[in-house]
């Protein structure tokens, strides 16, 4: 009919580190200042499949994207086991050498650590079995790597155009020696240009904390070249801050959430088990009071 308007579609490009984010809750993370910072929380990721479902967006993930996130996925559980490993060999390190702690005591420590890490790496993969049923999700479109993109990704690195990182290896000469590679990050930026190429009537979002797409390690004002190619119209370090500005979805409070995770981890006391009861089902009912359908 004449005077209808065409919907603007709402194009949100999310990259490998916004995601990964959500699987560091165990871990203490260090922005470029050297200070702490914190992940992201369940809540957000919740938010973001609401909005999702809600037809609000269309969520633009790269195949490379996908396939970054399942594999850090893995690492990050096996770092769990690594790092909560280190903590209950010195804890038998006390017992056998200093004789500070006795056995028993450090057999319940051990245990509660045991659970500790049982916990992370359940909210991992509490995760994940969300981020899985977003990207199938039929508002989420994956961009499926084809000859045409990973060679324009090439093209892209040898052109040292951002997000292109320069690496360099030591050549038998003695001097560095740079590496023009296909990297994750061009692709993600080429994948998206291929997407656009055709649309019209759309605003696209994107959502990174990966300095090399900015004009500055403070990760301010996004690459020229990058805003221009992509017609990116807002750019965000998070998933969290997207909704806050979009949508004015609003996170609990950090101290709140703290308290909430922290009845979740048991004490164990002489002959109790280690078993925290986690469903890491969907359909469940989450920390915020609502189920995930």
């Amino acid at each position: 009919m004449a005077g209808d308007k065409k919907k603007t579609n709402i194009y949100v490009l999310i990259d490998t580190n916004t995601i990964v984010s959500f699987f560091e809750n165990g871990f203490s993370v260090v922005n470029p200042k050297g200070t702490l910072s914190q992940p992201e929380s369940f809540e957000a990721l919740n938010n973001l499949w609401k909005v999702l479902k809600e037809n609000k967006i269309i969520l633009i993930v790269p195949e490379v994207v996908e396939i970054e996130c399942k594999r850090i996925m893995y690492e990050k559980s096996s770092e769990l086991d690594t790092l909560y490993e280190e903590v209950k060999n010195g804890i038998q390190k006390a017992v056998t050498i200093n004789r500070r702690i006795s056995q028993e005591s450090s057999d319940v420590i051990k245990k509660t650590v045991n659970s500790v890490n049982k916990k992370e790496r359940d909210k991992i993969k509490k995760s994940w079995s969300l981020i899985e049923r977003i990207l199938k999700h039929k508002n989420t479109l994956v961009i499926n790597m084809d000859e045409e993109i990973i060679v324009n990704a090439y093209k892209r690195g040898l052109m040292g155009k951002k997000p292109f990182s320069m690496k360099y290896i030591n050549s038998k000469e003695g001097s560095n020696k740079p590496v023009f590679d296909i990297q994750p990050d061009c692709v993600v930026v080429e994948s998206a240009k291929k997407f656009i190429k055709e649309k019209t009537n759309y605003e696209l979002y994107l959502c990174t904390n990966d300095a090399n797409f900015y004009e500055t390690f403070e990760k301010k004002d996004l690459d020229d070249s990058i805003k221009t190619e992509l017609g990116v119209k807002g750019c965000f370090t998070s998933i969290s801050d997207f909704l806050l500005t979009m949508f004015k979805i609003q996170p609990k409070p950090l101290l709140q959430r703290h308290e909430q995770e922290s009845s979740a981890y048991p004490v164990i006391g002489e002959n109790q088990t280690v078993n925290d009861g986690v469903n890491i089902e969907l359909g469940v009912v989450n920390n915020f009071g609502s189920s995930v359908k």
